[in-house]
């Protein structure tokens, strides 16, 4: 029987088509449950790889501190001066800006008065309501459902930045006996390469988030000069909205030129020429100045790759998969550039 089996196979399958079909088979298997695992574990994924890249960022820090002291104590020391820091910004800057929030809420419907007049002076004749607009769009349950939403998204971040803090704290603790342990798994002649190619890619990983830091604060230092400048009402409250929305890149200042330009409309139409006026020198700046000297020396990963890594990282973990999934992918470029590349380059020749 098994002989007449092994005729049969040799003579209408290739030799050795069982294996090959398994193989493929188990890696289709693999691969499908990696994604379905991705899907699963996507939102503690994005704060272990944000905890990781804040880790990265602060990291040469650390260990200019812990030359002076034990490095745990250095940790510590510096996790207590930053958590001092947030609560003397939120301390000063948070009553200012929602009180500018609020004024701007207990001035919505003079505001809505305002543009619709606006838009009768462009438009005379119109019909068209920008309050019964505003009412459908937010009026009865569709206010509420928005309003719920967007406190359930402002629960989730806060409770994504605090296990991120944390979880980057305790990265910086055990970084050392980690890095140790990874190191081991290397043959003794090839672990200063492995090192460096970790060093690389903690480099451009921490270097995205340093970069952004930087660039949020500068962008929002300019935005509130040119708003005091212009006269623009809620001055503070739309600075700091531009310096938090540039930690989305590409489309957050967009969203901040959109919102100064509405806001200018509600003051006269020079005003919104002046507010866009203003946003097109800052994005001009930040795409010029900014950016080049920044983000690219820092994280090295190009705009095509930033839109890329925002897409697929908010598909998969929504906005918190969108902000980590770029130095994610600076670190993931380092380890193609390093390691990959070179070894299909010595596979094929």
């Amino acid at each position: 029987m098994s002989q007449n089996v092994t005729r049969w196979r040799g003579r209408w399958l290739p030799d050795g088509w069982w294996e090959r079909t398994l193989s493929v088979a188990v890696a289709l298997i693999i691969g499908l449950g990696t994604l379905w695992l991705l899907q699963l574990l996507a939102w503690p994924l994005a704060l272990l790889i944000g905890a990781v890249a804040v880790a990265a960022a602060l990291a040469p820090l650390i260990e200019r501190l812990a030359q002076r002291m034990p490095r745990t104590a250095a940790v510590i020391l510096f996790y207590l001066l930053l958590l001092g820091l947030f609560l003397l910004i939120g301390w000063l800057a948070v009553p200012r800006v929602w009180s500018s929030a609020q004024t701007a809420i207990d001035e919505g419907p003079q505001l809505v008065e305002q543009w619709q007049q606006q838009l009768n002076n462009w438009l005379p004749g119109s019909r068209l309501s920008i309050g019964g607009l505003l009412e459908r769009f937010f009026g009865g349950s569709g206010f509420n459902n928005a309003l719920t939403r967007s406190s359930q998204s402002l629960t989730r971040l806060v409770t994504a930045f605090v296990i991120v803090f944390f979880g980057s704290l305790y990265a910086l603790l055990d970084g050392p006996r980690f890095h140790r342990f990874v190191l081991s798994l290397f043959a003794v002649d090839r672990r200063d390469e492995a090192n460096e190619v970790i060093a690389e890619i903690m480099d451009a990983m921490g270097g995205f988030i340093r970069g952004e830091l930087l660039a949020a604060l500068i962008i929002g230092v300019l935005t509130y000069i040119g708003l005091l400048i212009i006269g623009f009402p809620y001055a503070l409250a739309l600075a700091v909205m531009a310096g938090l929305l540039e930690f989305i890149p590409l489309i957050g200042p967009f969203i901040t030129a959109i919102v100064l330009v509405l806001v200018g409309l509600s003051q006269s139409l020079s005003q919104a020429a002046f507010a866009l006026v203003l946003a097109l020198v800052i994005q001009q700046i930040e795409s010029n100045v900014v950016l080049p000297n920044v983000m690219r020396q820092e994280a090295k990963v190009s705009p095509l790759l930033v839109l890329l890594s925002i897409l697929g990282g908010e598909r998969i973990g929504g906005l918190v998969g969108a902000l980590v999934a770029i130095p994610l992918v600076a670190g993931i470029r380092v380890l193609v550039l390093r390691v990959i590349a070179p070894a299909i380059r010595r596979w094929t020749g």
